[in-house]
């Protein structure tokens, strides 16, 4: 927009003087017109109307068909015009060119039917036949000078008037677009400040305001977490365990089945067996059984739950943010909404570390073995060695 205004303002001297000349131009145009219609009309009308059709030729007494003269019939009048226009010099200044024009004109027409001197001849003759009205002459010429100062006067009035319209209006168009411009430079500029402002808003708003679903549901699907966790892993240890016990009752009725045989061997390899699982439950009963430490971990979910949204903003803002979280967003974290948080994670935990039903083992077991005991009771010796392995310390 700055080049565009630049433009105009360079151009506008230019402008100008082009005005003035065609209101000059317009001026001598209306002066030479109203000059030709008043002091020379027949010749006004031979310049500026089309040739009359010729009228029909006549025969003659012989019955033949004269010649056709070539020459326009308004030549003559033209002429004793153009004789009247010299006579009165005052207006010659006017005056000439219209008859010079007219001059050369009446030259071009007759040339069709004259040659070069006969046209010269015929137009001298004619003016010389139609001699001016000299009193005639001189009252129009003074006319003529009156309204001729007159239309030069208004033509200048004119002139200088659109002139200055025009000066107006250019310099008014100048104003108005240089005004546009800068109502268009500060319209852009606000429209980019206000998204700059828009955008480092939203870039400093804190998580809890931005995303306040958001933080309200963390702490909530902390706690649901916090029972969940455990509950799978409850869940996951008695699947286990429960397949211990398929395996234990499996083992018992091979014993069983054996220790009502013959075979001694495999009623002892039987037995043994099957003492080796109720040995073994205990320690498959503390290892799938959720521990204090998995409900403590499980209790601390919502807790970070709260802290997250804290969290965030501390790693997203700038150091100058005024979203930056202080050390009183910290301490109302760890002193009000985090122990709330954990103590109800706890609870969640506990309740999903006792669901589901508890797995029995099996009760079978000891009336098998002692039944093998009475069937193949143990020499003295074996005794002796059963006795002092009850007596080891339990292996490390």
């Amino acid at each position: 927009m700055a080049d565009s205004n630049f433009n105009l303002e360079d151009i506008l001297p230019l402008l100008i003087s082009r005005q003035k000349q065609q209101a000059a131009e317009k001026a001598s145009g209306d002066v030479a017109g109203l000059a030709g219609k008043t002091l020379a009309p027949n010749l006004y009308d031979l310049l500026t109307q089309p040739r009359p059709a010729p009228a029909q030729p006549i025969p003659n007494a012989a019955g033949k068909v004269p010649p056709q003269d070539g020459m326009d019939p308004r030549m003559a009048p033209a002429l004793r015009d153009v004789g009247a226009l010299a006579a009165g010099g005052a207006i010659g200044r006017v005056a000439a060119p219209l008859a010079g024009e007219a001059a050369g004109l009446a030259g071009r027409v007759a040339a069709p039917s004259l040659d070069s001197s006969g046209a010269m001849r015929a137009i001298g003759g004619m003016a010389g036949m139609a001699p001016p009205d000299t009193a005639q002459a001189a009252r129009l010429s003074y006319e003529q000078k009156q309204q001729l100062e007159f239309q030069r006067r208004q033509a200048e009035t004119q002139a200088a008037a659109e002139q200055s319209r025009i000066q107006g209006q250019t310099q008014a168009q100048i104003e108005s677009d240089k005004t546009k411009a800068e109502a268009q430079r500060q319209l852009e500029a606000q429209k980019q400040t206000d998204l700059a402002t828009a955008l480092k808003k939203e870039r400093e708003q804190p998580f809890r305001e931005k995303y306040s679903n958001i933080a309200n549901a963390l702490p909530w699907a902390g706690v649901a977490a916090s029972y969940a966790l455990p509950a799978l892993a409850g869940a996951r240890g008695r699947s286990k365990l429960q397949s211990f016990v398929n395996d234990w009752q499996d083992a018992a009725k091979d014993a069983s089945s054996k220790v009502l045989g013959k075979s001694k061997t495999a009623a002892s390899l039987a037995t043994n067996k099957l003492k080796d699982f109720e040995e073994k439950w205990p320690d498959m009963q503390a290892r799938y059984k959720p521990g204090i430490g998995q409900t403590v971990a499980a209790a601390g979910i919502p807790v970070e739950g709260v802290a997250l949204p804290t969290e965030y903003d501390a790693l997203t803002q700038d150091p100058n943010s005024p979203s930056k979280p202080t050390l009183k967003d910290w301490a109302d974290i760890a002193q009000s909404r985090g122990i709330a948080a954990g103590l109800g994670g706890f609870g969640a935990a506990k309740l999903g570390a006792a669901s589901g039903s508890p797995v029995r083992p099996y009760t079978g077991g000891p009336g098998i073995i002692q039944t093998y005991n009475q069937r193949h009771p143990m020499t003295p010796k074996q005794l002796a060695i059963a006795q002092a392995l009850k007596q080891l310390p339990p292996p490390r």
